[in-house]
């Protein structure tokens, strides 16, 4: 079966189907209005899907106008990075290998863009080892650790050049909920070679 990636920048068509699509997975992401999502595909500086509303990923750039807060985590840290706010994929359409054709797509952009960062976070509670592995099997390995009131997450960085072991060591970063007294309280931070 054959998938394209559409721009959602002007593609207004599809946008019911993705909020339908986040707030089923919100455990993971976060439930969005209407208005709240418009507003993240306007400021994002990618922000793709697959179609017909089965997919997709919002990235946002360290200058972009955003408050997330994983994103201005990493932009304390970090000069030039592209952050992975969140990248969901239909429960029906998983296995197919669409969340990585998204990603592949966000590795070129960004390769386009001049990024050599790839900035993205995972929950660690509840934990999601199918995520991790996702990720790690593209390279993304942890950074350190950032304390949240939100659910906690493990934020990562990876590396955008198509060879991306030519980048140098690739990391990944932790977001810990401070109610959690047995997890760790202080931020660890391993800066990514250039």
């Amino acid at each position: 079966m054959q998938f394209a990636i559409k721009d959602l920048k002007d593609n207004h068509s599809v946008r019911a189907e993705l909020l339908r699509l986040n707030n089923e997975n919100a455990r993971e992401t976060s439930l969005l209005t209407r208005e709240r999502l418009d507003g993240m595909i306007a400021s994002a500086r990618v922000a793709t899907a697959v179609e017909p509303g089965i997919a997709f990923l919002l990235g946002f750039e360290q200058s972009d106008n955003y408050d997330g807060s994983h994103f201005l985590w990493f932009r304390e840290r970090l000069d030039r990075f592209l952050y992975i706010d969140r990248i969901v994929v239909s429960q029906s359409q998983r296995r197919l290998g669409l969340g990585r054709l998204l990603y592949e797509d966000l590795f070129e952009r960004a390769q386009l863009l001049g990024h050599t960062n790839i900035a993205c976070e995972v929950n660690v509670r509840p934990p999601n080892p199918t995520s991790d592995a996702f990720h790690a099997a593209l390279g993304f390995t942890e950074i350190g650790t950032q304390r949240s009131t939100m659910a906690p997450r493990r934020c990562g960085i990876s590396c955008a050049a198509s060879e991306r072991r030519e980048c140098g060591p690739l990391s990944i970063c932790r977001s810990i909920d401070p109610v959690a007294d047995h997890l760790p309280r202080q931020t660890v931070f391993c800066p990514v070679q250039q």
